[in-house]
């Protein structure tokens, strides 16, 4: 069993998936309910973005991370094209894990504004990490 929102987009997704199991040879049901009290209703839409601000919780923790990665190699001076690899394939998952996310988050969790941002900062952090192991390279970054 499981309790989604009514949306178009996931009844769709639902109904594809009915269909699957139907044609495996299982059983599945959708059923519509109503639920007419609003504090009902309102602690069902809590439970949700609490689930979901708990995601956005780790996805933050992740981007604190990231921030204190480049700031241990700009302090040992390990300005490297190898360490900016690395740190530009954290980069990446980060930009494909805070889509997946949000996909779950149904009713916009509270999070979900402060793990944009979070994102677009390590995104500038980046880039000026990339300036900097571009200088100490010995490289103008600005003409690549």
């Amino acid at each position: 069993m499981c309790l989604l929102p009514q949306r178009k987009d996931l009844q769709s997704h639902l109904e594809e998936l009915k269909a699957d199991i139907i044609a495996g040879g299982g059983e599945a049901d959708l059923l519509t309910i109503l639920i007419d009290e609003s504090k009902q209703n309102t602690m069902l839409i809590e439970r949700f973005q609490q689930q979901a601000d708990q995601e956005y919780q780790e996805f933050l923790g992740q981007c604190r991370d990231f921030h204190s990665e480049l700031s241990e190699e700009r302090k040992i001076s390990n300005l490297t094209f190898a360490e900016l690899e690395e740190n530009e394939a954290e980069l990446t998952k980060l930009r494909s894990w805070l889509p997946k996310i949000r996909d779950r988050d149904l009713f916009d969790a509270p999070k979900s504004s402060q793990a944009t941002e979070a994102l677009k900062a390590c995104e500038l952090d980046f880039q000026l990490f990339t300036e900097q192991v571009y200088q100490a390279e010995g490289i103008d970054s600005k003409s690549l």
